[in-house]
């Protein structure tokens, strides 16, 4: 399922999750892994955007989060319980 988010922006980026995958990866284009979302390494996230997404049990997605660059605020967001 693709569902739009406003990661860096007002409806800025498409997620798609598929079943069975708990990671999402966010990075540069050409980044490795892959990134799921393409942003630049200065671009302002808003981590919140995560925050209404569970898997069916409930719990939040992603279980897991790889991330290529400087925003700082991931640290805020997971520290702030979300």
């Amino acid at each position: 399922m693709s569902s739009p988010i406003s990661l860096t922006g007002p409806g800025s980026h498409r997620l798609e999750r598929k079943p069975g995958v708990g990671v999402v990866v966010i990075g540069p284009q050409g980044s490795r892994p892959q990134p799921d979302l393409v942003v630049e390494a200065g671009d302002a996230i808003d981590w919140t955007v995560f925050d209404p997404f569970t898997v069916p049990a409930g719990y939040p997605w992603p279980r897991r989060i790889v991330y290529d660059g400087d925003d700082t605020g991931f640290v805020r967001w997971a520290d702030s319980g979300a």
